[in-house]
């Protein structure tokens, strides 16, 4: 995931340079429909209603060269009904679809039609989280 959105930029940086604190938050990965943006406010994330879609909370290797990966696959819920095409993925910090502040997103590198009964899964070292 290439970018932070602009609520976790003002959090990081009032942390590391203006001396707030700020505990880091449990990340939940949501799919989305279209670039969500910096906001968090573009596209759409994947509905939750009659498709069993849930946002899953990846576990992390550590940081390391300025990036960070997912130590183990993130499987989501086979889907009782179509997604649509996922475009893009936001991790934020609330598992509630829809809801919490977002923190980072990024496109996929290959985007994923999900139709009924389909099950979509990020593999171990899939997400790639960077910071340049």
């Amino acid at each position: 995931m290439p970018g932070f959105n602009d609520y976790a930029e003002d959090k990081i940086l009032d942390h590391a340079i203006g001396g707030i604190t700020w505990t880091a938050p449990t990340t939940y990965l949501a799919l989305w429909i279209g670039d969500p943006t910096e906001t968090g406010a573009g596209g759409a994330e994947v509905s939750a209603i009659g498709t069993a879609y849930v946002r899953v909370a990846p576990t992390y290797s550590a940081a390391s060269g300025g990036s960070i990966t997912n130590s183990a696959d993130i499987d989501y819920p086979q889907a009782t009904a179509g997604y649509g095409t996922v475009t893009h993925g936001l991790l934020a910090d609330n598992v509630t679809p829809g809801g919490g502040n977002p923190i980072m997103y990024g496109p996929l590198t290959n985007q994923k039609t999900i139709d009924q009964d389909d099950q979509f899964r990020v593999l171990t070292g899939d997400l790639v989280c960077t910071l340049d």
